[in-house]
């Protein structure tokens, strides 16, 4: 069941590569963020690698740290499934957990984080957080 929202954060794309290998194109993408999560501000790095299917859906897998304001920080772990426009922006919904994190968010140890996360053909990126539980 969807749970509580867990927050908004807001960036850009910095890097992108395309890779190739035995499972055919894919694309890696690292980004910057700041925004709010559980009521705390904090910025938000991380880089994932796009699977581009036949069919035009596209699966991501990925890896991240998160950094509060002051200075603690968590680590997560992502997967997702997403598709293109035929203008460049991509959207994605998935699912993060949480390998390390400060005391106070404790709880994410056994949750999944569910998210929806946007990139525009400009490279800008919003993301939307929520527990499930």
């Amino acid at each position: 069941m969807l749970g509580d929202r867990l927050g908004e954060i807001t960036g850009s794309v910095t890097y992108q590569r395309v890779l190739r290998d035995d499972d055919g194109m894919k694309l890696e993408t690292s980004f910057q963020a700041t925004g709010t999560f559980l009521g705390v501000s904090v910025s938000d790095v991380g880089t994932y690698v796009t699977v581009l299917r036949p069919d035009g859906t596209q699966y991501s897998e990925g890896r991240g740290i998160m950094t509060t304001e002051d200075g603690r920080t968590a680590t997560w772990t992502g997967h997702g499934l997403g598709r293109s426009d035929h203008a460049g922006a991509a959207s994605h919904r998935g699912s993060l957990c949480y390998q390390t994190m400060p005391d106070e968010w404790a709880r994410l140890a056994d949750v999944l984080v569910l998210f929806e996360y946007g990139v525009g053909a400009d490279g800008a990126t919003t993301s939307e957080y929520w527990e499930w539980k």
